[in-house]
């Protein structure tokens, strides 16, 4: 009896600690892989976050307001990955109308000022060595490669007179900022040297902000057309990216994980200011895109789950019978292996 009660002790002591660890680990809001990401949008201000759409067959990714508010472009990417063509959407998230249709993995689209031509980004598959800028119409007609570098190419923003285009290029070994004519021709590095990729082009036609890893993390950077003026506006240790401006030129939204997972930011032009506008426990917030009235921003999102795994929390029920069972068994087998003891009779009249 001692020995069944020492094991019962002994796995007593077990369950309390898994239990806890349990416990311990939904209060500490563990994520779990983030579930599908989806078409969210929100007030400048980060109040009125929804849903504008979600599409189950398909991730959204990367959205991009029209210029004059109407339509938004997003690469809906196939359940594989392997790729992902560019819509576009009326402003409320309906009415879907594909762009592209080359199967290749096509995202970060940019609109021209004037409306009438979206540039963006085109691969092959997953290999992330063959990105090239491209352009389109907007009807999908006259799709047409831009750079022919053999390197990978990430990012195009449209100066605001839509006669040059600024992209990210590893062209020349390592990643900086180009300038080409809208036409893919006359295509040359900044003045002085801009390490980064990813860049946007400012209201008033004289910044550019970019995402730059020069300092071992990504982080946001903000310099003048000639390359000069480089300000890093993040300066955080970690990750921040996909700057966008607002239509006034004085914000700048941007994804940070300086919280844990990406959520949506909003500071100052100077990088003062930063402020968390996706609050929502468990949302991975990415690319944010301001309206043309700069009341909204566009950017798509996936929830994680949080608290305990959910293995466990699925079966939870189970685990408990299971070890409930096991704590019969036990005792059981401990009370049939358990040698009688013979009681020796005392008689006083035997002498």
């Amino acid at each position: 009896i001692m020995r069944a009660g020492m094991l019962l002790i002994v796995i007593g002591i077990v369950l309390s600690l898994v239990l806890a660890w349990i416990a311990g680990d939904a209060l500490s809001g563990t994520t779990q892989p983030a579930t599908h990401y989806a078409l969210y949008v929100m007030n400048a201000d980060g109040n009125g976050q929804e849903i504008l759409r979600d599409t189950p067959t398909y991730e959204m990714w990367g959205p991009a307001w029209s210029p004059d508010g109407q339509q938004i472009a997003i690469s809906f990417v196939s359940s594989s990955g392997d790729n992902s063509e560019l819509y576009l959407l009326h402003s409320d998230g309906q009415d879907p109308i594909q762009l592209t249709h080359n199967g290749r993995q096509n995202y970060l689209p940019a609109w021209s000022h004037d409306g009438k031509r979206i540039a963006f980004v085109s691969q092959h598959g997953k290999d992330t060595q063959t990105p090239e800028i491209y352009v389109i119409d907007v009807d999908g007609n006259n799709e047409r490669r831009l750079t022919q570098n053999d390197a990978p190419d990430y990012g195009a923003t449209w100066s605001p007179d839509d006669d040059r285009i600024a992209f990210g290029s590893k062209m020349d070994g390592d990643w900086q900022i180009y300038l080409m004519d809208a036409a893919g021709t006359n295509q040359h590095p900044l003045t002085v040297r801009a390490e980064g990729s990813a860049p946007t082009w400012s209201p008033d036609g004289q910044w550019l902000s970019l995402t730059s890893e020069r300092d071992g993390n990504a982080n946001i950077y903000t310099l003048s057309l000639d390359g000069q003026n480089q300000l890093n506006v993040t300066n955080d240790r970690t990750a921040s990216s996909n700057s966008s401006w607002s239509p006034d030129g004085n914000k700048i939204a941007f994804w940070s994980e300086r919280d844990g997972l990406p959520a949506i930011f909003v500071m100052d032009r100077d990088g003062t200011n930063a402020t968390k506008l996706t609050n929502t426990p468990g949302l991975e917030a990415l690319n944010p895109s301001w309206s043309p009235d700069g009341k909204q921003i566009a950017f798509h999102a996936a929830m994680h789950e949080t608290g305990m795994p959910k293995i466990l929390r699925e079966n939870l029920g189970w685990i408990f019978v299971g070890v409930l069972g096991l704590i019969v068994f036990v005792f059981v087998v401990s009370r049939i292996r358990q040698k009688p003891k013979l009681r020796v009779l005392q008689n006083s009249s035997y002498g």
